[in-house]
């Protein structure tokens, strides 16, 4: 299996997009996988994997982008009286 993270160019900037393919065969239906709430994270990259590895073109884009890479949300994001919601992951 192939993985690699593209930078899909947008108006609005450099999008991030998680992408995860067979490394034979083709050509492979696309899926396109949209993040939860909370962001992307490795629960997410593993279900890409899985999808992956049954002969799919996975693509799971940062819809979070605009906020910078690697911006997830954790629980208090909707609680006024926390300081910096958006959390930069550091891996």
């Amino acid at each position: 299996m192939i993985e690699q993270i593209l930078d899909i160019n947008t108006k609005a900037g450099a999008m991030q997009t998680f992408v995860c393919r067979p490394e034979r065969g083709g050509p492979f239906p696309a899926v396109f996988m949209l993040m939860d709430a909370p962001g992307i994270r490795e629960e997410l990259r593993d279900m890409a994997r899985r999808l992956a590895t049954v002969g799919y073109y996975v693509l799971l884009p940062n819809l979070y982008y605009r906020a910078g890479r690697d911006t997830i949300y954790g629980p208090d994001v909707r609680d006024d009286t926390a300081s910096g919601n958006a959390v930069e992951r550091i891996d």
